[in-house]
């Protein structure tokens, strides 16, 4: 079961860095994902991240109605671009009635509006 689901992760990983906008010349990932645990989403994160090598990575996931999880990476460029995982972080969970926070190169927080996650990630 485990191989599979990281086979699943590295999957959606590769969909997500192809996918990736850009956001002051790097690449910037930005999207609500569905996982099992709020601990999928740092795995999922961080190889997305390995695979656009340089720029931002923001993940969502929603646990039922009332509770949300998000991490957010920020490779060196990104931070010296002033974006800061932290900060992006408990910019987004402010906005869904939680907190969080880390450091400028990872980050994780959570909050209790689900139905917000789209239109706060998006």
């Amino acid at each position: 079961m485990k191989a599979f689901e990281q086979r699943a992760a590295a999957a959606l990983a590769t969909d997500l860095a192809a996918k990736a906008g850009t956001k002051d010349g790097l690449p910037y990932v930005s999207a609500v994902v569905a996982v099992e645990a709020p601990e999928a989403l740092r795995e999922i994160g961080s190889q997305v991240l390995a695979r656009l090598g340089e720029g931002v990575v923001v993940l969502g996931a929603a646990f039922g109605t009332e509770k949300v999880s998000l991490v957010a990476f920020a490779s060196p460029a990104a931070i010296k671009a002033g974006h800061q995982a932290g900060k992006i972080i408990g910019t987004l969970t402010a906005q869904l009635g939680g907190k969080g926070g880390g450091k400028p190169d990872f980050a994780m927080g959570g909050g209790k509006d689900a139905s917000k996650l789209a239109e706060v990630l998006g």
